[in-house]
């Protein structure tokens, strides 16, 4: 779609279902050319009590109820500026946004309200994260300050007059006793409970990054936290602490977005390198643009919808649907059936296989078309990526995992 062609209402299109690669594909591709997505940057997602999906790009905010598309830009509705950065539902169920140059706003569904530096006084109208406390109290994290508004006065925390050590605010959650739990650029992570701050960063040896750009807590009240630099850190209180990084656990990499905990409390990442991670609690997986359906390696944000879908904001990619119940069985029969899928196929020789993640160690076999070994491994541990110089033709593969032999083909391009 071409961005410059805006109505004055609201774009709305009705049925439109785009699949990636037939209707029991596991991954469904929205962009910008074959879908109202306005631009493939998409940087935040929230799904609400109707199972909406409220989208945040950096061309305009957009809503899909799984038939239609709804695209509210500056152009077309009170939104004060096309850039998305934050999404978040009140008490009353009205859609808040924060935005990079605009501020806040605020939707009811038929009408907007802007909450910015020229209306109510905010440090900054870059607004990264929204949240509300059990008064009604709203909070903005800025790249100025801590905000607080209760609907007349606004209050402000920053570097000149408070303890933070940083005032550019990245992500924020309320908990138990409304206490606020928030994270910064090169501040770390803080926590206030209306009367004091307590401070966790690399300085006072809390945490392993100063930086945070995601903070969720989990049912049991934990704080888990998404870092740029440092992988994926909890605290379960008291002196309890875990860390899983690229260095100490199967952590695929240590560049974390986004988090999102579903109600199971599997971990959903958005990662800069590693597309989508997935972590049970015991092991971690990846997905992207290398060895699945993933349009992109940078994923901006995930969200899991009330059916239990998970959605994916990419850096270039679009919005991507992924149906983790195909997913699974696909993988479980082409294990099942001793078949090896390999990604992406065809390839220019690097390409992945589905080796599973308990699998430390196997023996593999690749033959050319005429039965030539090009490449052979009894004691492989790459944990299925490969790098291979090979010609352009078809090859086949045989690999012996745990005393089952599994078989495989690709073609190689270049």
């Amino acid at each position: 779609m071409n961005r410059l062609l805006q109505k004055m209402l609201p774009l709305v299109v009705s049925g439109c279902i785009f699949v990636s690669a037939g209707a029991q594909n596991a991954w469904t591709i929205y962009n910008e050319q074959n879908s109202p997505l306005p631009i493939n940057t998409v940087r935040c997602i929230k799904v609400d009590a109707q199972n909406r999906k409220w989208i945040g790009t950096d061309w305009g905010l957009v809503v899909y109820d799984d038939v239609n598309w709804t695209v509210y830009q500056v152009a077309n509705s009170g939104l004060p500026d096309n850039s998305i950065r934050a999404i978040n539902f009140d008490a009353q169920g009205n859609v808040w946004v924060g935005t990079s140059g605009g501020g806040a706003a605020k939707f009811d569904g038929s009408n907007w309200a802007v909450y910015s530096s020229s209306t109510i006084g905010l440090p900054s109208d870059l607004v990264r994260a929204i949240a509300f406390d059990s008064y009604g109290r709203k909070w903005f994290g800025t790249s100025s300050g801590l905000v607080r508004y209760n609907d007349t006065a606004v209050t402000i925390w920053d570097i000149n007059n408070s303890p933070l050590l940083s005032h550019h605010i990245t992500c924020l959650q309320i908990g138990e006793n409304d206490v606020k739990y928030f994270g910064t650029l090169n501040g770390g992570m803080v926590h206030y409970n209306d009367t004091a701050f307590t401070f966790y960063t690399l300085w006072n040896g809390m945490l392993p990054d100063n930086s945070l750009l995601d903070l969720r807590l989990d049912t049991a009240g934990s704080r888990w936290f998404a870092m740029p630099a440092a992988g994926l850190m909890v605290h379960y209180g008291g002196t309890a602490w875990g860390w899983y990084s690229t260095s100490n656990s199967g952590m695929p990499s240590d560049a974390i977005n986004w988090l999102h905990i579903d109600k199971q409390q599997k971990k959903y990442m958005g990662s800069q390198q590693k597309g989508l991670i997935t972590f049970d609690g015991s092991n971690f997986a990846y997905y992207d643009s290398t060895n699945s359906g993933m349009p992109d390696t940078w994923a901006y944000c995930v969200e899991k919808d009330t059916n239990g879908i998970v959605w994916i904001g990419t850096y270039n990619g679009g919005l991507v649907r992924l149906d983790e119940s195909i997913l699974n069985s696909v993988a479980e029969t082409m294990m099942t059936g001793n078949l090896l899928n390999v990604f992406p196929n065809p390839n220019n020789g690097n390409f992945s296989l589905n080796i599973p993640a308990y699998i430390s160690t196997y023996s593999i076999l690749i033959t050319d078309a005429v039965g030539r070994v090009v490449y052979r491994n009894d004691k492989e541990d790459n944990a299925g990526v490969f790098t291979l110089p090979l010609k352009p033709g078809s090859y086949f593969l045989k690999a012996v995992l745990e005393d089952k032999i599994y078989t495989g083909n690709f073609m190689v391009t270049k």
